[in-house]
């Protein structure tokens, strides 16, 4: 696998395909692989880029970090990526905090990206007062879970308020074949660094370029919090949103499905194929 070193870290990606470089960027546990069986259906059209964050799966960590800055540490590492293997600015799609993460490369590094298609980001920011605590003390709640029982009753908690039985039973199945130590250590680092840090992170909305940036939402997840924010996010910016397969996973669960619906949205917006 090729690798790019980078401040702090190395960072372990893939390339699938040729044409358009498309970067994928994951959400919880971070790790690239989530995306593979949709990657292998973009790659028909897309030279598409997935790659483990920053201190999760093969992207290990070789010097300090500054937790203080770390979504804008995440956003360098696209920005970098992109820079390295394209030779333009990117297509680019971020899912759950990976969309979050996504948004703050639109916010720092506008250059670097062609279009964004942010599937359900978890942007707490965008929720009235009143709801907003509340889901800011949820988070908290499922911590103090983690903290004090361990993983499994502190994820079975958060999958219940963010996911459809759907993306459960998809994220169910996909356990069973993977490495189970290593998750436990990805999902051990999201819950000190991530689960509390990165949803209520706030967001100029001014400064979001409306012309190259697009929500997305699951078909399956709209009495869920995620489905509300991408809808209240592309109301408020005036951008476009797209219901596509699926529940907050939609792109494991149904990744030919999502595939044959995205890119259509990535295609308009290159000159190329247009």
């Amino acid at each position: 696998m090729p690798t790019l070193p980078v401040p702090g870290a190395m960072l372990d990606y893939r390339i699938f395909g040729d044409g358009p470089l498309l970067v994928l960027i994951a959400g919880a546990r971070g790790s690239g692989a989530i995306y593979h069986p949709l990657a292998q259906h973009l790659s028909q059209h897309f030279r598409v880029l997935t790659y483990d964050r920053r201190g999760y799966g093969a992207s290990l960590l070789d010097g300090p970090q500054d937790y203080d800055v770390r979504l804008q540490t995440d956003a360098g590492d696209v920005a970098r990526l992109i820079a390295h293997e394209g030779t333009g600015p990117a297509l680019v799609f971020g899912s759950s905090s990976g969309a979050i993460v996504a948004l703050q490369v639109l916010t720092r590094h506008a250059e670097s990206v062609r279009l964004l298609l942010a599937h359900e980001p978890p942007a707490l920011s965008l929720l009235a007062d009143a709801e907003r605590e509340r889901e800011v003390a949820s988070l908290q709640d499922t911590y103090d879970l983690y903290y004090a029982d361990g993983l499994r009753p502190a994820i079975g908690k958060f999958l219940v308020a963010m996911m459809s039985a759907s993306d459960r039973r998809t994220l169910a199945a996909a356990a069973e074949h993977g490495d189970a130590a290593q998750t436990a250590r990805d999902f051990d680092y999201w819950f000190e660094h991530e689960l509390r840090q990165y949803p209520p992170t706030t967001f100029d909305i001014g400064a979001l370029p409306r012309a190259n940036l697009a929500f997305i939402a699951g078909q399956d997840s709209g009495e869920l919090l995620p489905h509300h924010i991408a809808t209240a996010f592309a109301a408020r910016l005036g951008a476009p949103l797209h219901v596509l397969p699926g529940g907050h996973v939609g792109y494991l669960t149904y990744p030919a499905e999502f595939a044959q619906a995205l890119a259509p949205l990535l295609r308009g917006s290159d000159p190329e194929r247009s």
